[in-house]
């Protein structure tokens, strides 16, 4: 995000909004959200219009979700999140795929 709340634009031509707001380490609010590719208790991993987006944690659950206005909120233990790399073509589209730092 550039700082000032305006809208990016992805490589693959997406725009929009994106903003992740953490309220003491156990309720997160991500706008800009345009999937949700995989969740557990675990983590939580959303596609953003800045991209793939991994929140990892314990006990985590998705509690309010609105791809209409592509806003995710997450409650539960946060430990971390990071911005990882899409999928290569023809790489496989597990779960635990998308742990690549």
């Amino acid at each position: 995000m550039n700082g000032n709340g305006s809208s990016l634009q992805r490589e693959d031509g997406r725009t929009g909004r994106h903003s992740i707001v953490l309220e003491g380490r156990t309720a997160l609010t991500v706008t800009g959200v345009t999937d949700v590719t995989a969740f557990d208790e675990s983590c939580v991993c959303l596609d953003t219009v800045c991209g793939l987006l991994d929140i990892e944690g314990e006990g985590l659950s998705v509690k309010d979700l609105s791809l209409s206005e592509g806003k995710v909120c997450v409650a539960g233990k946060v430990n971390g999140a990071w911005y990882t790399e899409k999928k290569q073509k023809g790489e496989k589209n597990g779960f635990f795929a998308f742990r690549k730092r």
